[in-house]
């Protein structure tokens, strides 16, 4: 399903590689338009994708963001929906995991992407260390079974927003 990007620094890859490997740079160059037209639909696919990654845990589960002092991504943990947190950093509390966030967080934190896919292999697959080939990568996002992808959201309802739109976490 995913064509190799015939341009730039990840010629030759895929987006789901790419997102996996550097989502700043992933999310950077869907702000700027970067793509041309013949990939407009897998980009937006992988937008609405990236944004939505439902947990892999039962459905009692949160997804808890730590920052930096300075407003930085730190890393996320999923735990019960029941626990009360309190730490040293500011949290954020989402229902989905949004790899988006730590550019939501801080335009340019390249850190903080690798420390996001660092804690999503290490929850997705047990082993923050999984070796993402292109395979892997492109059979995970063509999984809808990954993804928040229904209108019907109850994370994307309560925030009044549809599963196009769906920013499961947010300020």
């Amino acid at each position: 399903m995913w064509t190799p990007m015939t341009f730039g620094r990840y010629e030759g890859k895929t987006l789901p590689t790419i997102m996996f490997r550097d989502p700043d740079w992933a999310f950077w160059a869907i702000e700027q338009d970067c793509f041309d037209y013949s990939f407009r639909s897998e980009v937006a696919e992988m937008n609405r994708r990236a944004r939505c990654i439902r947990l892999p845990e039962a459905a009692d589960a949160a997804v808890a963001i730590y920052t930096t002092e300075n407003g930085k991504f730190a890393g996320l943990q999923i735990v019960p929906t029941t626990i009360v947190l309190d730490g040293g950093s500011p949290v954020h509390i989402g229902r989905h995991i949004d790899l988006s966030f730590p550019r939501f967080l801080c335009e340019y934190d390249k850190g903080g992407g690798r420390i996001l896919i660092r804690d999503l292999k290490c929850y997705l697959f047990h082993n923050p260390h999984f070796r993402m080939t292109e395979a892997r990568a492109g059979a995970f996002f063509d999984n809808d079974a990954n993804f928040c992808l229904d209108d019907d959201c109850p994370a994307c309802l309560q925030a009044g927003i549809g599963a196009n739109q769906c920013r499961a976490f947010g300020p």
